[in-house]
């Protein structure tokens, strides 16, 4: 089912959101053609390469939001400066 662009807007957010909590510094969205023709959205970490994807018409088992990105910790040490538990950065998750 090919989402509306309200819909797009929310899976992109809830995409860099993720991203961001995983203390990944994302790069703009562009848009990518497959071979298929789909269109999908795309942007990638600017520190570890990890990327996010925002797909408006998935396929009936596929996924809206994916990549590594919303999936896996950068490797980076966190840049932010705020409160920890434990060693654990609060706006992340990343280890400090």
């Amino acid at each position: 089912m090919k989402m509306t662009p309200s819909l797009i807007r929310a899976c992109k957010i809830t995409a860099r959101e993720g991203a961001a909590w995983r203390g990944h510094d994302m790069t703009a969205w562009s848009t990518v053609t497959l071979q298929s023709g789909e269109q999908q959205f795309h942007a990638e970490c600017r520190v570890c390469k990890a990327y996010m994807r925002v797909s408006p018409d998935p396929a009936p088992n596929g996924i809206d939001v994916g990549g590594t990105a919303v999936a896996l910790n950068c490797p980076a040490p966190c840049q932010h400066e705020h409160g920890t538990r434990g060693g654990v950065c609060d706006d992340c998750g990343g280890e400090i």
